[in-house]
């Protein structure tokens, strides 16, 4: 005959379950994602039958609810849901792997904990009253009717005056495990049914969304290659535009080479800094971007080598505009190159003309004034 035992249940995709027998020892802890009402049932009539059914959360969860109906063991839970904190300390130094068992096995030992003042007195009054042999009997009525120890007794003493009545009991007990076991077999065999039923859905879902997703990838390739093709065909419209511009310039240049002696080759700076000018060659003009970034030391080596110097940006250091004279490049058509500038030398003539006479009206103006 199987042993009473007390069983702690977390219910969930993980289901966990904690088994102690009536003395309170740890008989398993165990947890799958495969266990359901019915495996999980043979799993514990292997061991023992159950005689709590054990939670550590208030209100009980259905699935434990449903597992006392079916094996007819007593619900223990406690008055407000345990905490970790608690449940650890119910745990220690039983072995458990994760949190699910750590529930179930907390459950189990509250449960033992909660039922042991009842055992301990069930045992005395029996072993006071020389009744040991119901035992057994005695803790499931107790336990399962909610009776009193005497009455379980007078009941049991009641329906089964003698052993001889009470071995038939005894001997129809394994047909009764029998019985469920078969109805076990038949229930697992009807679920593993749906189950492959359910994977073959499944299969032909994957099939469809493994084909949409295929397809889909072929449009997104397609459309890819469609957004490469275009990116390419402008890069190589930019390239063409690229190379005609610089046909053109060669073209401009090859008629330069024509008339080069009516051009003046001005090298070209980005400023008048020590950095730009330092051992640069100058020879009377330049060419400027920005004068207004100069030095002292700049003016020292412009002094005496340069006269003239052509801008792009206006100038508007005085000291610069008394030292040198300033043509913008805007009125010499300069064409600028990266490194150099061609100026037409009647052109620069000209503006420095223009230039000098205008100095020269500011000069004489000045002296009136004066």
């Amino acid at each position: 005959m199987k042993p009473l035992i007390i069983v702690g249940i977390d219910p969930g995709t993980t289901l966990a379950y904690a088994i102690l027998d009536l003395d309170g020892n740890v008989l398993r802890v165990s947890s799958s994602k495969q266990l359901d009402m019915n495996s999980l049932t043979a799993n514990i009539y292997h061991i023992g039958k159950p005689l709590i059914a054990a939670t550590d959360v208030n209100p009980a969860p259905k699935f434990v609810e449903k597992f006392s109906a079916v094996t007819g063991s007593r619900i223990v839970k406690p008055k407000e849901s345990l905490k970790v904190e608690q449940k650890k300390e119910l745990a220690e130094g039983q072995y458990f792997t994760n949190d699910h068992e750590l529930d179930a096995l907390a459950s189990a030992i509250f449960a033992f904990k909660r039922v042991r003042a009842l055992l301990r007195k069930i045992d005395f009054f029996l072993k006071k009253h020389k009744k040991e042999d119901l035992k057994r009997e005695v803790v499931q009525l107790v336990f399962s009717k909610r009776v009193s120890i005497s009455d379980a007794i007078a009941a049991l003493e009641k329906k089964e005056p003698s052993s001889k009545v009470r071995k038939p009991k005894m001997r129809t007990e394994p047909i009764k495990v029998k019985f469920n076991e078969t109805k076990y077999l038949r229930e697992v065999n009807e679920r593993l049914k749906a189950e492959i039923s359910r994977l073959e859905g499944s299969i032909n879902n994957l099939k469809t969304n493994t084909d949409r997703i295929a397809n889909r990838r072929a449009k997104d390739l397609s459309g890819f290659k469609d957004k490469k093709i275009m990116f390419l065909t402008k890069e190589l419209e930019d390239k063409k535009a690229e190379v005609m511009r610089l046909k053109e310039k060669v073209s401009s240049m090859n008629g330069l080479f024509f008339k080069l002696d009516n051009y003046l080759v001005v090298p070209k700076f980005k400023s008048l800094s020590f950095d730009e000018l330092n051992d640069a060659p100058l020879k009377g003009v330049i060419f400027v971007e920005d004068p207004n970034v100069f030095s002292e030391k700049t003016l020292d080596i412009l002094k005496g080598r340069v006269s003239v110097i052509i801008f792009s940006k206006p100038v508007v250091s005085k000291t610069l505009a008394s030292k040198f004279l300033f043509i913008n490049a805007k009125d010499l058509n300069a064409i600028v190159e990266d490194k150099f500038v061609l100026v037409d030398k009647s052109r620069l003539e000209s503006e420095k003309d223009k230039a000098n006479i205008f100095a020269r009206v500011v000069e004489d103006y000045a002296r009136e004034r004066n």
